[in-house]
């Protein structure tokens, strides 16, 4: 059964509709063990923006693909941010993305399982 609105197309993440409200979210990076990017955290912001506004949407699970969940933060893809006064900058905007996903994922409307692998 195809959702009531309509999933986005994410690069990082993969999200699939099962029935019953069932929203399952992949971290889809096995090549980097599903480690986290900048806009790993910016799709998972906009799936959680989704949860807060979809109703029809009742747990959130979330897994990874491959052989692992998640190895954490990707330390080669914010590296760059190290040296640039502009990408410093860039970076703190990344971080208050960072901060907005924590308040969503702290005030869901539903239940989140890991499905940890």
């Amino acid at each position: 059964m195809s959702p009531s609105f309509t999933l986005p197309q994410l690069k990082t993440l993969k999200l699939d509709w099962h029935s019953e409200g069932i929203l399952v979210m992949t971290f889809n990076r096995p090549e980097r063990m599903n480690s986290m990017t900048p806009e790993s955290y910016a799709e998972w912001k906009q799936v959680m923006e989704l949860v807060h506004s979809t109703p029809a949407i009742r747990v959130l699970v979330t897994t990874g693909s491959g052989r692992a969940y998640s190895a954490g933060l990707d330390f080669s893809a914010v590296n760059k941010y190290a040296s640039k006064k502009e990408e410093q900058e860039d970076l703190f905007e990344r971080n208050e993305v960072t901060r907005n996903l924590a308040k969503l994922l702290i005030t869901s409307p539903v239940p989140m399982i890991a499905a940890v692998n």
